[in-house]
C-alpha cells in the first residue's frame, strides 16, 4: 500500500509543481517506501528534479525515498526495456528519448494517469488539447506532456543584412512565408559555390527526406490516422503523390535550386 501511494503521490507533486512528462509504470520496481524514477542525464533537468521535485515529495511524505536514476540520452530507453525485462521496471520514468510512448504502451510499461487527475483535481486546461491527444490511447491519459518542440529556423542575420533580405518572419501565421519564398531568400544568400573554401548556402534542411516531418511541411502523411489513435503502425505509405513531391522539393534544393549543400558537402562542412 505504501509503495502505490508513493508513486501516485509522487505524480501528484511532479504535476502539481511542473506538469511534467512522467509516465507511471504499470509495474514499479520498487520496494515499500521507495519510488525509483528514470530520466535521460541532462544537467538543467536533474537540478530540477533534485532541486524541486524531490524535496516537494519528501515534504509531504518524508518516510519515502526517490531514488533518481540520470542515464545518457542515447541510452534512456534501452535502459528502461533491459531493467523491465528484468523485472525492475522503475515507478516513474519521462519520455526524453527517442522512443515514443506509444511503444511503451505496446510493452505495457504504462497505466492510465486519469483516476490520478481525477482523484487529486489536477487542471490540464493549460496543456493544448493536440498535446494531451498526443498521450491518449483508447481513451484514456497515459502521460503528462511538460513541452512539444517543433521545427526550428536558424539564421545568420549578418547574411541576411549583406543580401538586403528581410529575416524570416516571427508570426506563425504570416502568409508571406511560403516555400519559394523561402527558396526566393535562399537564393539571394547563396554564393560562391564554385569554390569550396568561401562556399555559401542559402539553406539547409537537416529533417531527412523520409523523415515525416517534411511531408507535413505539405500537409502530407505517410502514416495512416487510425495508426496514431492505436499507437502502433500498421502501414507506411510513401508512394502517394503528396508525399513523393514533398521528398522532391527538399531534393531540388540541392539539384536544381541549389540553395542546398549535398550530402558530401555537409559531411566536409561537418
Amino acid at each position: 500500500m505504501i509503495a502505490r501511494r508513493s508513486r501516485r503521490s509522487f505524480l501528484k507533486q511532479a504535476g502539481a509543481l511542473t506538469l511534467a512528462s512522467a509516465l507511471a509504470s504499470c509495474r514499479g520496481s520498487s520496494s515499500p517506501g521507495k519510488v525509483v524514477w528514470l530520466m535521460s542525464h541532462e544537467a538543467t533537468r536533474k537540478r530540477w528534479a533534485e532541486s524541486t521535485i524531490i524535496p516537494g515529495f519528501r515534504r509531504e511524505h518524508p518516510e519515502i525515498t526517490v531514488e533518481l536514476l540520470t542515464v545518457p540520452w542515447a541510452e534512456h530507453e534501452s535502459t528502461l526495456l533491459a531493467m523491465s525485462a528484468a523485472g525492475n521496471t522503475p515507478d516513474v520514468f519521462s519520455q526524453d528519448g527517442q522512443v515514443g510512448a506509444a511503444t511503451f504502451l505496446q510493452q505495457k510499461l504504462l497505466r492510465p494517469l486519469d483516476d490520478m487527475i481525477d482523484k487529486y483535481g489536477w487542471d490540464l486546461g493549460n496543456i493544448p488539447e493536440n498535446s494531451r491527444r498526443l498521450w491518449t490511447f483508447n481513451g484514456k491519459l497515459y502521460g503528462v506532456p511538460m513541452f512539444i518542440l517543433g521545427s526550428f529556423i536558424f539564421f545568420n542575420r549578418d547574411h541576411f543584412d549583406q543580401a538586403r533580405m528581410p529575416y524570416p518572419p516571427t508570426d506563425w501565421d504570416d502568409p508571406s512565408w511560403t516555400w519559394d519564398e523561402m527558396i526566393r531568400r535562399a537564393q539571394a544568400l547563396t554564393k560562391n559555390l564554385g569554390n569550396p573554401d568561401t562556399a555559401q548556402y542559402g539553406l539547409y534542411i537537416a529533417m531527412p527526406d523520409l523523415y515525416p516531418g517534411v511531408p507535413w511541411l505539405f500537409g502530407a502523411d505517410v502514416w495512416l490516422a487510425s495508426d496514431y489513435a492505436k499507437g502502433i503502425a500498421t502501414s507506411i505509405d510513401l508512394s502517394t503523390p503528396s508525399v513523393v513531391a514533398a521528398i522532391q522539393a527538399k531534393a531540388d534544393l540541392m539539384n536544381s535550386a541549389r540553395v542546398s549543400p549535398s550530402a558530401a558537402a555537409v559531411d566536409a562542412l561537418t
